[in-house]
């Protein structure tokens, strides 16, 4: 059965880290958000700095009416809670100003993120009337979500896994490098792994998933950060292409290639408003 196509700004959206899109909006919405606080945290610490010392004195005065009604006209409900988050995780005396704040602290990480979500892909048949006949992962393996990772994360731990194998086994640890990579090597490539991925995969496009495109997969996270300076710590488009450039990136830094990718992400993190001061 197919799960749905969303369409926003006449462009089909597929925002996931992984091979496939999410199954439905609110999942999508729950880990986009997620992951759009941690690239405020990372490439925008100094504003959300300045948030939080403005908050602060009216916070633990106890008269955050004004402040929040501040905060009310600037961003969605959904940010100033976490925002709030924030205030309750380091705010609360006699604790010091941290010199950087994370929302991984108040909120929970990206990886327990990861863990609800994949309590939510588990329970697919009673809550969204999709089953999903997954096969067991071979022995020694973890299972492989391919809404969360794409295969070729998947296979590259499996190799780190083995090569830390090695290193740790006390007679095999002797043999040299080459070796060692290249046996590492045979069990990322193996046909047991690659058999096991593909047949996890069959699954979700059989009932319906949607594949992502490799520029797709590999644009998400830059999206993020435009978005995370462009929204929330309000650095103008020239100022963001000038300094991606700086880095060596050309492709597609325009200024109307970086609003639209800005929007499509605010538009599903803000239930469908596009919010942008």
């Amino acid at each position: 059965m197919a799960l749905y196509t969303s369409q926003c700004f006449g462009v089909l959206m597929r925002l996931s880290f992984g091979e496939f899109d999410w199954p439905t909006e609110g999942v999508r919405r729950m880990y986009l958000r997620r992951a759009l606080l941690d690239a405020i945290a990372e490439h925008a610490q100094d504003e959300l700095l300045r948030v939080y010392d403005d908050m602060l004195p009216s916070y633990r005065a106890g008269r955050l009416e004004e402040k929040m009604k501040d905060w009310e006209r600037r961003y969605p409900p959904w940010l100033i809670r976490s925002l709030f988050n924030l205030l309750n995780r380091y705010g609360r005396p006699p604790l010091e100003r941290p010199k950087k704040l994370d929302f991984a602290e108040s909120e929970g990480s990206l990886a327990a993120t990861h863990f609800i979500i994949t309590r939510i892909i588990d329970n697919l048949t009673s809550m969204y009337g999709v089953e999903l006949h997954l096969p067991e992962p071979p022995d020694g393996l973890r299972p492989y979500y391919p809404l969360l990772e794409t295969q070729d994360e998947y296979r590259d731990e499996q190799w780190t896994r083995a090569a830390d194998s090695l290193e740790g086994d006390l007679l095999l640890r002797h043999a040299g490098r080459g070796e060692k990579n290249a046996l590492a090597d045979s069990i990322r490539d193996s046909n047991t792994l690659m058999d096991y991925c593909q047949i996890v995969e069959d699954v979700y496009t059989t009932e319906g998933f949607v594949r992502r495109s490799s520029s797709e997969k590999k644009s998400l996270k830059t999206h993020l950060e435009w978005t995370a300076r462009r929204w929330f710590k309000g650095e103008t488009l020239p100022t963001i292409i000038k300094e991606r450039q700086k880095r060596g990136e050309q492709r597609g830094l325009t200024e109307p290639a970086v609003s639209l990718a800005v929007k499509k992400i605010l538009t599903i993190v803000n239930d469908d408003r596009p919010i942008l001061s």
